[in-house]
């Protein structure tokens, strides 16, 4: 029995070492001219976490009432500075076949498209740049940006 119980409790601490973080933010990337360039997003009520957060320590950001938010002259470290959050808030809307994201107009819209279908969710995809180049280009700066943002929709 004494067996038993000890191969019990080895497995539970083995299976614990393996069971992974939850994940938040997802990452897609695209390699554009040799870079991997990475386009972040968040679903759910951590849109407005992230919404919020970013409101508070940058300014209101162009576009507020929309879905097409921009944050200015941003200092990250480990990945630039004078940089801008762009943020694309929406509805992720499946047809049958196929996905697709359609950015909010307004908070009336954006009740609307959730609205209308259970199935719909709150998408929102967030880039870092630098004009008009995407700034998280390296491992470091996503696993920076991740690690940043997670923290603010932990918070939450």
């Amino acid at each position: 029995m004494t067996k038993i119980a000890f191969s019990l409790i080895v497995a539970l601490f083995t299976f614990g070492a393996y069971a992974q973080d939850p994940i938040y933010i997802y990452v897609e990337t695209e390699v554009q001219n040799g870079e991997t360039l990475r386009t972040f997003y968040v679903e759910g009520n951590y849109c407005h976490a992230l919404i919020a957060q970013w409101t508070a320590d940058y300014g209101t950001p162009d576009g507020a009432g929309s879905g097409d938010l921009e944050w200015k002259n941003i200092d990250m470290p480990g990945i630039g500075t004078n940089l801008s959050i762009h943020a694309n808030d929406g509805a992720h809307i499946f047809d049958g076949s196929n996905w697709s994201h359609s950015t909010f107009l307004d908070p009336a819209d954006m009740d609307a498209k959730l609205g209308a279908n259970p199935s719909r969710s709150r998408r929102m995809y967030i880039t870092v740049k630098k004009g008009n180049q995407n700034k998280v280009t390296t491992q470091a700066g996503e696993d920076l940006f991740v690690n940043k943002t997670e923290e603010i929709m932990l918070a939450e």
